[in-house]
């Protein structure tokens, strides 16, 4: 008999008979499962999905979700022992999955589960794992997914306070910027015109931030574009090619409505990038 299927059995009959065991209790087990299921049978990530999914169920048969909203801090993390440990099994599949863990519904759903602090410390995790492992981002819905996932780090929570910056406060949004800013750079296509409605969408979500993160995230979103405007005016220029929907124009008129948007707050900033983009169009046309 399949051995994960062996330890599953045994770890849901040992739930059944202890209807005294806590949910912290039973969610700690199905940690203790994935892990298995990861070390064991790394390729099945149906088994992780029906750990998280058994975690969904066992937290919604219980008060859990009422009372982490009522004693929750708006954007604080939380260290209470059950809502550390849904951060820990959201955490434990991120090494071997990666981007694969947006396949599984019930991933996103216990995300949502956790305060905004926590939830913006599993969407650093996946993140991280997502750069490491040079994960390509090829499809725009696969683009959604991930942003939708790390929500509490593209943006503030609605109705947050404004808290006044500091060093500290600095360096750490600059550390969760600089992860977000390297999603760009991870997005593939051998159609130059899925790459613009990738890069679209990036700044779409991007835009979400603010001025005190566009300043973080935006070049590296314009400088995608530029290396993409040279591709496309190799494709434009090639005999063999199929024409483009997407010309170099547009790819260029994109690059200066983001220049023209980092503006407002980044002035200098933005005319080192307008200076970038000159050169590039002097290379393509001159």
């Amino acid at each position: 008999m399949n051995s994960f299927r062996l330890f599953n059995d045994c770890i849901t009959t040992l739930i059944e008979d202890r209807a005294n065991m806590s949910l912290t209790e039973t969610l700690c087990l199905q940690t203790v499962l994935i892990n298995f299921a990861l070390k064991c049978h790394p390729s099945r990530i149906d088994y992780v999905a029906h750990c998280l999914n058994t975690c969904v169920i066992l937290i919604e048969k219980t008060d859990f979700l009422a009372t982490s909203a009522a004693e929750s801090q708006p954007t604080g993390r939380s260290t209470d022992a059950t809502t550390t440990q849904i951060e820990t099994l959201l955490s434990a599949p991120l090494g071997t999955l990666s981007l694969r863990v947006l396949e599984i519904p019930a991933y996103s759903k216990l995300m949502s589960y956790l305060p905004w602090g926590n939830w913006k410390q599993v969407g650093s995790t996946l993140l991280r794992s997502v750069i490491t492992n040079n994960s390509p981002l090829t499809e725009v819905e696969q683009v959604e997914q991930l942003f939708k996932t790390v929500t509490p780090i593209l943006m503030d929570r609605e109705g947050a306070a404004v808290v006044e910056d500091s060093a500290e406060s600095t360096a750490a949004l600059r550390e969760e910027q600089s992860l977000l800013a390297r999603t760009p750079h991870l997005m593939r296509s051998d159609d130059t015109d899925v790459l613009l409605q990738l890069l679209t969408v990036t700044r779409t979500h991007f835009s979400l931030g603010g001025p005190r993160r566009l300043q973080f995230t935006f070049p590296a979103l314009i400088f995608a574009a530029l290396r993409l405007a040279r591709s496309v005016a190799q494709r434009e220029q090639s005999e063999e090619a199929s024409t483009p929907q997407y010309s170099t124009r547009k790819v260029f008129h994109f690059v200066i409505e983001s220049i023209a948007t980092l503006s407002a707050t980044s002035p200098e900033l933005s005319l080192k990038l307008y200076l970038q983009a000159a050169q590039v169009t002097t290379v393509l046309y001159c």
